[in-house]
């Protein structure tokens, strides 16, 4: 009887970490019932909104990552090949191949030089007005409270579904042995 008193009980406050959905008032007090993540959907929302972008993932970090020699090569080839577009379209067709092959050379050299105190620049204007605009914390808890609470519990269940199994186990286990234990009292 224990076991199944545990096993219960536990079942019980893990099922209430995400129901009742709505408040359930109690006519004879003065106080309502509601399931855990529900009631505390907007706290929990900021605290990891917070968390994650105080501790796994800051704007410094995200825009450091785009702050690479990598990502600036990208960008300095991509306006090399836009232009070289844009050339190929405004030279006369009759103009010579070698003609156009130095031009072109011309300009990826001019490019290489001038685009990459330019993409300097605009990276540190846009990490300001980034970090002036932009809060990780409040996009994540913005994301976090569009969820329906359906979806959100299917979430929650499939990353700790065995844990939570674990909890409603161990509660059994637990009243098995308080029940044995107070048998054993009962009849010595």
């Amino acid at each position: 009887m224990g076991a199944l008193i545990g096993w219960f009980t536990n079942r019980l406050a893990v099922l209430m970490l995400f129901r009742p959905k709505q408040p359930w008032r109690i006519p004879l007090g003065n106080f309502s019932i509601q399931g855990l993540l529900p009631r505390r959907r907007h706290q929990l929302a900021k605290a990891i909104g917070q968390s994650v972008a105080q501790e796994l993932m800051s704007l410094d970090e995200l825009l450091d990552a785009f702050q690479t020699s990598e990502y600036e090569s990208h960008i300095v080839h991509t306006i090399q090949a836009r232009i070289r577009e844009r050339m190929e379209r405004v030279l006369p067709q009759f103009t010579p191949t070698p003609l156009r092959h130095t031009i072109g050379e011309y300009i990826d050299d001019i490019v290489e030089k001038q685009a990459r105190p330019m993409i300097e620049e605009v990276k540190q204007t846009l990490s300001t007005r980034l970090k002036e605009e932009i809060s990780v914390a409040d996009m994540i808890e913005e994301r976090i409270l569009q969820f329906d609470m359906d979806e959100l519990e299917n979430l929650v269940l499939s990353v700790a579904a065995s844990e939570l199994r674990y909890i409603e186990r161990l509660g059994a286990l637990l009243g098995a042995t308080i029940g044995l234990i107070q048998a054993v009292i009962m009849t010595g």
